[in-house]
């Protein structure tokens, strides 16, 4: 940093401090004004300055009066930035990866990242503080895939209340596709209906638009970029093969699953990897297992046909085994929800119909390809492909936060933090309409926000449904996930706070 940082001090020939103010959430002002409502204004003035001097003495950081605190600033702003411009960094990278390896050289990246982010940040300097971890030992280039995931948005709520949403709204972009119930040529057709055997980011929104999953443009154009990265594909390929989109879509997606165990299924999801690496180990895909089991092309798996499959291709005692195992590890868990593992002595044949039972979705008694695949295809690194799209949602969250709490207090007159859920709909459904006009595309879909504020409804005391949207909207911070893995667990006071304090 130089004197030209700072004109008007340069000017006048002398330093520069800077300050940061914090103002509490209205709540807590609300809360103090009433407390304090009969108080002079000395006594009004002397409240808030200690509430923000509580503030600041906890939160060290926020106070920015030395160079180091100004630089640790800076490096907060940038590592948001880096997650808000995302997509404009990943094409800026693209652009730049003439060899297709995903690896940039440390001049190529400033370059993305001034042309992306903004030229007036000393990239040279901060390429160590953002991206070491990421460079190559011998030649020093940037795996920018890996520096693009580090960096991400978290959901983080003191009371836990809205934990899990994320999940529940991610589940809509897959889970109607499977519960459409479609045979093999149906789900063929329904991503590829010209028969190219290819897809491209237009094609994979109309594909899951048919099927009731709506997804918006840019969610489409990620999702396709996703796929060509587990797949090895070049990061500037356009399209992926039909089965090559089938195959990771269902790998993104197969934690998700909603179907509950009972006693007897408990055992299954357990075992499914291994039933899975078993069935492709002669080198068959996962789909060509499917089109062998299917002896009667009917474009179903009758259970009577997995079970047959299965039974000739097994080791009995192995498979015996593994359920077994399945079964210790889920009654010394603490038998979750109460439920305990029904430890009977079924037949191998009994077993896989309970397996067969728990895999079939939408229909009662056949599998389909998507609930096949969902089971069984297993793809390395698709873990955080459903943190990148859960990602874009959260970004518009948090970075529109300002103008949906201004729009939310608005209908919340008492300025409780309460709004009603169509109140909330109503503000979400405007704002994603105005950021549609602003940038060619809305950045999320009518079902994602339905389904969004379904999953943050509760009942008050007065049974109306309602949702703290303070509360929702506060809770999202940038984070960086390596940073976040050097962090411990220390004991203070006899209580446990894990992940406040970095060893």
């Amino acid at each position: 940093w130089t004197p030209a940082s700072f004109p008007r001090a340069e000017e006048s020939g002398k330093g520069c401090t800077l300050f940061e103010h914090y103002a509490p959430d209205f709540n807590v002002v609300h809360e103090l004004m009433q407390k304090h409502a009969h108080a002079s204004q000395a006594v009004k003035e002397y409240v808030g300055q200690q509430v923000e001097s509580d503030h600041l003495r906890d939160n060290a950081t926020s106070a920015v009066r030395t160079p180091h605190k100004i630089e640790s600033k800076v490096l907060s702003y940038v590592r948001e930035m880096i997650v808000v411009r995302k997509a404009a960094l990943w094409r800026e990278f693209q652009g730049l990866d003439a060899q297709g390896d995903y690896y940039i050289t440390p001049f190529q990246w400033t370059k993305a990242c001034s042309a992306a982010i903004g030229s007036a940040f000393p990239w040279d300097g901060l390429m160590s503080k953002l991206c070491s971890r990421e460079m190559h030992p011998t030649t020093g280039d940037i795996q920018y895939v890996k520096f693009l995931a580090r960096y991400t948005v978290r959901f983080d709520t003191k009371s836990r209340m809205y934990a899990g949403w994320q999940d529940k709204v991610l589940v809509i972009t897959f889970g109607r596709f499977v519960q459409k119930g479609l045979d093999f040529q149906q789900t063929l057709n329904t991503i590829d209906p010209d028969s190219k055997g290819t897809v491209d980011a237009a094609g994979m929104q109309r594909a899951l638009q048919r099927v009731g999953a709506n997804v918006t443009e840019s969610q489409a154009v990620l999702l396709l970029r996703s796929v060509c990265l587990a797949v090895g594909e070049s990061p500037a390929a356009s399209q992926v093969t039909v089965m090559e989109f089938l195959t990771i879509l269902a790998a993104m997606f197969s934690s998700e699953r909603k179907k509950e165990v009972t006693s007897q299924t408990c055992w299954v999801p357990k075992v499914l990897p291994w039933l899975g690496d078993q069935m492709v180990t002669s080198g068959m895909s996962i789909v060509d297992v499917f089109r062998t089991i299917d002896e009667d092309s009917s474009g179903y798996l009758e259970f009577a046909e997995v079970e047959a499959f299965l039974l000739r291709m097994l080791d009995p005692g192995e498979f015996e085994h593994q359920v077994e195992e399945s079964l210790r590890v889920w009654a010394s868990s603490g038998t979750k929800r109460g439920l305990e593992p029904d430890f009977t002595k079924y037949t191998n044949q009994e077993r896989l119909r309970q397996m067969c039972e728990y895999i079939s979705i939408a229909k009662p008694d056949a599998i389909t390809l998507l609930e096949f695949m969902t089971a069984f295809a297993q793809h390395p690194g698709t873990e955080h492909l459903q943190r990148e799209l859960m990602e874009q949602i959260c970004v518009t969250l948090h970075e529109n936060k300002v103008a949906l709490m201004h729009a939310l207090r608005k209908y919340d007159k008492q300025q409780t933090g309460l709004v009603t859920k169509q109140d909330f709909l109503d503000a979400l459904s405007k704002l994603n309409a105005v950021l549609g006009l602003a940038k060619a595309g809305a950045p999320l879909s009518d079902a994602q926000t339905q389904e969004l504020c379904e999953n943050l409804t509760w009942e008050n005391a007065g049974g109306e449904p309602v949702i703290r949207y303070e509360e929702f909207i506060q809770s999202f911070k940038f984070v960086d996930l390596e940073a976040s893995k050097q962090k411990g667990t220390v004991m203070v006071r006899g209580l446990t706070h894990i992940g406040e304090y970095q060893l």
